[in-house]
């Protein structure tokens, strides 16, 4: 059947227009449904494999079956039908690619995605399994990733029926033996756990860039696959981590029996893989994967490789506590980056002892006790700010010697007739002195101004004709700043505010630059009415990171 733009082909209510796969069985077409206007794909079955009447009837009870599938990992099934002995399935057009067209161009896929798309074929089959459909040909073909980040399963319309030797495409049993379970391969009955034996291949491939059993022949295939064990998938790839590989291991288990039983017990060991991973949006890296799926995997590598280094550098600050903690992150590190320099340089200070922690370590000390008494002082200032403008203060009485408003003067006593004795009421305004007026350029002071220099203005008045030398102001107090090996790090916002560099507090922006730890770090930012602004950023020994931000209000 050739079918070109210029001589579409029409079958029943639909126009094929463009053949976009073709295999064993059948041929499959983009098009259109008539009727309703819309996308369409249409699987054509191969005109000698129509002569066989039994795998036609199957293939139309099956296909009704599949019609009754409604979920979001299942390629809906819109209408099953026959026009001069061409057989149809016209299904739910996919806009994407399927994931055996994504391993000719990258063989390995990472971790992240690997685990999530299995987890989604996972559903689907949970839910044919609990209506009672065996898929039996769950393989890279028959999975759909659409550019808008859907991951579904295709095929569910066509039996396969490996008992059935009539049924042959060039000599080859129709199927596909590498994707096959072992009671498939050896002729014995099966249920739905012979889809997760299936799905257990897939993962093993995507994830490794191998199928677990191979073979030159059929038969040899058939035989590894009900007699072999696979290489471990961790001698193939560095990063998988035993928890993967015991997923792995437990998908294709020979007997039947000890591998997982349903769908469900599969995607639960996938969710707890799946936590260890910083993942937003799931459908995000799954249509930004299918898109481009080089560019993908490499930002997934280097997020992942900043992921470690940045626990690994906290946890060198924490000290000998974690010291061990340390070292597995700079490990992790090098696997995926295996000429990080730094991570190196860490690896080799940490495991040879030259790592001094005791400065660190008195350094946090520090910085636990200036965060209880710097909010104490800020809290005395303000009192004593208070009492001066309220009256309750005069510093030029107290100077003078002059006693303070509301307090009994004893010495009074005797130069007052009869010693009778003067009291002075606490509230009585006539002799309390009046609040110091603030001038033009106090009103006007930016945010930006310390705030330790505005109360010094306030608080000290020059008399006229004298001239007052300006405060210097004291330094900020950040803890680690007794590094020999550093960068340097300069942060500025508007309005200012606190800020913490790996979880640590440092005090408020706008200070002098802070000395880092060469490599990345955690800013976080923070201020009252103003949104939570976190920065990585990475730090070179002798050179200057300088951080600049306007805060968004929180409303």
């Amino acid at each position: 059947m050739v079918i070109t733009k210029d001589k579409p082909l029409r079958i029943a209510n639909f126009e094929l227009t463009d053949l976009i796969g073709s295999g064993g069985m059948a041929n499959i077409y983009k098009g259109v449904q008539l009727s309703l206007e819309r996308p369409v794909a249409i699987k054509v079955l191969h005109q000698h494999l129509t002569a066989n009447e039994d795998f036609v009837t199957r293939f139309k009870q099956e296909a009704k079956q599949a019609a009754i599938l409604q979920h979001q990992n299942i390629v809906s099934i819109i209408d099953y039908g026959h026009q001069d002995d061409e057989y149809f399935i016209a299904m739910e057009y996919i806009d994407g690619q399927n994931l055996k067209e994504i391993l000719t161009r990258i063989k390995r896929l990472p971790l992240e995605v690997a685990l999530l798309i299995i987890k989604e074929v996972a559903g689907g089959l949970k839910y044919a399994h609990s209506n009672g459909l065996i898929h039996r040909d769950i393989k890279p073909a028959n999975i759909m990733l659409a550019k808008d980040g859907r991951v579904m399963i295709t095929d569910f319309g066509i039996a396969k029926t490996h008992g059935d030797m009539s049924i042959t495409v060039t000599g080859q049993t129709v199927g596909s033996p590498a994707y096959m379970s072992p009671e498939q391969a050896a002729g014995r009955p099966i249920d739905n756990r012979c889809d997760l034996f299936s799905l257990g291949i897939v993962l093993y491939e995507i994830i490794t860039g191998e199928k677990p059993f191979k073979g030159e022949t059929y038969q040899q295939v058939v035989t590894n696959i009900i007699s072999s064990l696979p290489e471990e998938p961790s001698k193939l790839r560095i990063d998988v981590t035993p928890s993967i590989e015991t997923i792995i291991r437990k998908a294709l288990i020979k007997d039947v029996d000890s591998r997982f039983q349903d769908a469900e017990d599969l995607i639960i060991g996938l969710d707890e893989e799946l936590s260890g991973y910083v993942i937003p949006s799931p459908k995000k890296i799954i249509s930004g994967f299918v898109r481009n799926p080089i560019r993908t995997t490499e930002k997934l590598r280097t997020d992942r490789i900043s992921k470690h280094m940045e626990t690994a550098l906290y946890l060198v600050n924490v000290g000998h506590g974690r010291l061990t903690d340390a070292i597995k992150e700079f490990e992790n590190v090098l696997r995926f980056d295996k000429n990080n320099k730094l991570a190196k340089e860490y690896l080799d200070r940490l495991k040879s002892g030259q790592q001094d922690f005791s400065s660190k370590q008195q350094a946090n000390k520090i910085g636990q006790i200036l965060r209880w008494i710097i909010p104490a002082a800020i809290l005395i200032s303000g009192l004593l700010i208070v009492a001066l403008f309220s009256g309750w203060l005069d510093i030029g009485n107290l100077k003078s010697g002059n006693k303070m408003p509301g307090v009994k003067d004893e010495s009074a006593k005797a130069d007052q007739p009869g010693n009778e004795q003067i009291k002075y009421e606490i509230g009585e305004q006539a002799n309390l002195p009046k609040p110091p007026l603030l001038n033009n350029a106090d009103i006007d002071q930016k945010q930006t101004t310390p705030l330790a220099q505005k109360t010094s203005a306030a608080q000290v008045k020059p008399k006229a004709g004298e001239s007052v030398s300006p405060k210097p102001v004291p330094q900020a107090i950040y803890p680690n700043q007794n590094l020999t090996q550093y960068g340097l790090m300069e942060i500025i916002t508007d309005p200012p505010a606190n800020f913490s560099v790996d979880f640590k507090p440092y005090g408020q922006t706008g200070g002098p630059a802070v000395k880092l730890s060469p490599g990345r770090h955690i800013v976080e930012i923070e201020a009252d009415g103003y949104k939570i602004e976190r920065k990585r950023i990475f730090t070179e020994e002798g050179k200057t990171e300088s951080v600049n931000l306007v805060l968004k209000p929180s409303r």
